[in-house]
C-alpha cells in the first residue's frame, strides 16, 4: 500500500505543485473553483517583484526540469512541455506519470486547467508582492476542499539554484483543509511552501502534512528541489566536473515521438547510472530502444543492447559526450539529443 501510496505522489512535481487537491493520491479531478479573491496589503513599504506573472512558470514547447525530492532528497523527476495548443494551453508530461496536467498562463494568473481549458485552480495571481492572497475551493468525490495561499516572500537578494543566479525569486505558502475521511481518516492540512524564480520557474518546495499521516503509508515532509533545466530564455545550470543522469534530461515522449508510440520505459524513467553511463531503455510494439550517454572524456568501450557501440543504429559526439541508440535510427532523436547534451 505505502508503494503505491509514495509512487502516485511522485505524480505531482514542481509545475504540478498547485495540485492540492492531491489527485495523486486519488486519481480524482479538481472542480472548477468558484472566482478566487486576491488581497493585497496597503503597506507601501511592501516588495513587489516588478516581474511578469507568467515568467515564474516558463511554458514554452520543449522546457525542461529535472529535481530531486522525497523523504530523502534523492527521488530523480523529469517532465517537461510537449506542446501549447491554439488556445494558449500548454501540456505537460511528467517522467513518472501518464497523465498530463494543463497549464494556461497570462499577465494576471497561472492556472491550471481542465482538458477542454477551463479553470481549476490558480498556481500564481498578482499582485506579486509580500503579503498578497487568493483563495479557492477544490472538489474531490463531492467533497469540498478549501484553499488558501499567501505570496509570503520577495527575495531581495539573488537565489543560487545548480550554480546559476536568479533575481526576484519568490516564494508562496499554500494550505489546503482536507475533511475527515478519504483521503485522511482525519482531518488534515496539506501545506506547501513553493518558491519559484523568474524564467525557470519552480525551484524548491517543501510539503507538510498535519497531523502526520498513518506511520509507514507516507512521511509527513516532504522536500523537492530543482537541479537541472533547459529552458527557453533561462540561463543554464552550471555544468558539473563529470557528466551524469542530472545532465541529460530525455523524457519518453521524445523516445515515443522518434520512434514509436507504443514504446514505454523499463525501469527508471529518469535514466540509470551504468558503467559510467546514463542508460534509458524502451520496450514496445515489439521493439527495444537503448540510449546510453557517456561522457566523453570517458574512453570506454560502450555496448548497447547485444551490439557493440560501434554497431549502434546512432552514433554521434558532442563536446561533452558520446550518445549510442540501439533499435531506432530516427535524425529527429539524434537532433534532440545534440541539444540534451551540447
Amino acid at each position: 500500500m505505502r508503494d503505491s501510496f509514495v509512487r502516485t505522489l511522485r505524480r505531482v512535481g514542481p509545475l504540478a505543485c498547485a495540485s492540492l487537491t492531491l489527485p495523486l493520491l486519488l486519481a480524482t479531478a479538481c472542480s472548477t473553483p468558484p472566482e478566487a479573491r486576491s488581497e493585497a496589503p496597503a503597506n507601501t513599504a511592501t516588495r513587489r517583484s516588478g516581474v511578469d506573472v507568467p515568467r515564474y512558470f516558463p511554458l514554452s514547447p520543449g522546457d525542461r526540469w529535472r529535481t530531486r525530492g522525497g523523504s530523502d532528497g534523492t527521488v530523480p523527476r523529469a517532465f517537461g512541455v510537449t506542446g501549447v495548443d491554439a488556445r494558449g494551453v500548454a501540456v505537460v508530461f511528467g517522467g513518472a506519470g501518464e497523465t498530463p496536467e494543463r497549464y494556461r498562463a497570462d499577465a494576471q494568473a497561472v492556472t491550471r486547467v481542465d482538458e477542454q481549458g477551463q479553470s481549476l485552480f490558480p498556481v500564481l495571481r498578482a499582485p506579486l508582492e509580500e503579503g498578497a492572497t487568493w483563495s479557492y475551493a477544490l472538489t474531490e468525490r463531492g467533497v469540498s476542499i478549501p484553499c488558501d495561499a499567501t505570496l509570503t516572500r520577495v527575495d531581495p537578494v539573488a537565489r543560487n539554484v545548480a550554480g546559476a543566479s536568479f533575481t526576484a525569486c519568490l516564494t508562496v505558502h499554500r494550505a489546503c483543509r482536507y475533511p475527515a475521511g478519504a483521503p485522511f481518516p482525519l482531518a488534515t492540512t496539506h501545506e506547501r511552501d513553493e518558491t519559484y524564480c523568474p524564467d525557470v520557474g519552480l525551484v524548491e518546495e517543501t510539503q507538510r502534512f498535519t497531523p502526520p499521516p498513518a506511520p509507514g503509508l507516507l512521511p509527513a515532509t516532504l522536500r523537492e528541489r530543482l537541479v537541472a533545466w533547459r529552458v527557453r530564455g533561462a540561463p543554464p545550470p552550471v555544468r558539473r566536473a563529470a557528466l551524469d543522469c542530472d545532465d541529460v534530461i530525455l523524457l519518453p515522449s521524445d523516445v515515443q515521438a522518434a520512434c514509436g508510440t507504443a514504446l514505454v520505459p523499463r525501469g527508471e524513467r529518469t535514466g540509470t547510472a551504468e558503467d559510467g553511463a546514463c542508460v534509458f531503455r524502451y520496450a514496445g510494439g515489439g521493439r527495444d530502444v537503448e540510449v546510453r550517454v557517456r561522457d566523453a572524456r570517458d574512453g570506454r568501450h560502450a555496448s548497447v543492447g547485444a551490439a557493440t557501440g560501434e554497431g549502434a543504429d546512432l552514433r554521434f559526439e558532442t563536446a561533452r559526450a558520446t550518445v549510442y541508440v540501439g533499435g531506432c535510427d530516427d535524425p529527429r532523436l539524434a537532433a534532440l539529443l545534440r541539444t540534451l547534451v551540447p
